[in-house]
């Protein structure tokens, strides 16, 4: 069990750039360059016969050697992690840009021969507004109900030919409470700039993005031969999109999202197996802050299936409905729809 407190971190771009400059200085002394030791690091995985599907650290081969006495039935494995506070503030030539804080954050691994299961979550995660001394949406993300959790979820990995095995390799179930999102184009393109100026930050991101997208086109393909398949359940409670006409006054639109559900399925049927999904979204709303509305409890809803396995095409059949459109916008509302247009044009 590892129980953790707070922790409190200042990100000032000057300090981080002349670390990474410090860094980069010690492995040039040492004749040691970036890609040298990123192809050092390669060659050792080589020499060593490690493939694709093989963590080449030495906790890695840990994990791994724990992983073979699970599926044995040796061992069973329980891991558990919380921390209280979390907090990061961003800073640029010493003053602050952005704070981002996540609180009240757990996390349980638990293991055994028929598989795994992980589960967690996260009290709140909230991102504040810092470069601006006036405005009224200083708060960009938030949840609604701070006595709720913003996220709860569970991930189950099964063992295919265990007792007890589903059909499917894994299940991920996730359930967001409603949050509220401030999307100001000015905020966002400051966060945007600054993500991509600093160079740790920019650095993982990339690297972050490069991976996942390499872990997705790999996934796409195992789960086009129903192999990998897994099983999905979320539910976003009415989530709030808000849209100001001006950071320093209080006029805005207020889309609520409704409450979005989605799911799937796999049915094995005489043409081989099949893959049904289906998005539900009730009771959408438009409206401008503490006013009237401009769309009102629209529902959206999108069944469809594939059929999965080795030389069948990833084609989806789908179906989409809508419920009739309830609307009714004044003047008023239309030139507040055309001035939060117009901020998003003009950043």
């Amino acid at each position: 069990d590892l129980d953790f407190q707070s922790l409190e971190l200042f990100w000032n771009d000057k300090t981080v750039a002349l670390l990474m400059r410090f860094y980069e200085s010690a492995l040039s002394e040492m004749g040691v360059g970036a890609r040298e030791a990123d192809g050092s690091i390669a060659q050792v995985g080589e020499e060593q016969g490690v493939d694709d599907e093989t963590v080449t650290s030495q906790s890695g081969e840990e994990v791994q050697n724990i992983g073979g006495d699970l599926q044995g039935g040796k061992t069973k494995m329980q891991v558990s992690a919380s921390i209280q506070s979390l907090s990061a503030t961003l800073m640029r030539d010493g003053a602050a840009v952005v704070r981002m804080e996540m609180t009240a954050a757990s996390c349980k691994y638990e293991g055994a021969a028929q598989g795994s299961k992980t589960s967690g979550k996260l009290g709140n995660f909230v991102v504040v507004d810092l470069s601006r001394e006036e405005g009224h949406f200083k708060e960009k993300l938030g949840l609604r109900d701070t006595s709720q959790s913003v996220v709860t979820f569970q991930s189950h990995r099964y063992v295919s030919g265990s007792e007890g095995y589903p059909g499917y390799d894994s299940m991920l179930v996730v359930e967001m409470s409603s949050t509220r999102f401030v999307y100001t184009r000015g905020f966002m393109e400051e966060l945007r700039q600054y993500i991509s100026e600093e160079p740790l930050i920019g650095s993982i991101m990339g690297m972050t993005a490069s991976a996942v997208a390499e872990s997705a086109k790999k996934a796409a393909g195992h789960h086009r031969r129903g192999q990998g398949l897994m099983k999905v359940k979320c539910r976003l409670v009415n989530p709030l999109v808000v849209l100001p006409a001006d950071e320093g006054r209080e006029e805005a639109l207020v889309a609520d999202l409704g409450e979005i559900l989605l799911e799937n399925r796999f049915e094995a049927g005489s043409e081989g197996r099949a893959e049904h999904f289906a998005v539900q979204v009730k009771a959408m709303n438009l409206r401008e802050a503490g006013g009237g509305y401009l769309l009102e409890k629209v529902d959206l809803g999108l069944d469809g299936h594939r059929c999965i396995g080795d030389g069948i095409g990833p084609a989806f059949e789908f179906d989409v409905t809508m419920s009739d459109l309830n609307t009714e916008i004044s003047e008023r509302q239309l030139l507040l729809a055309r001035r939060v247009v117009l901020a998003f044009g003009s950043g």
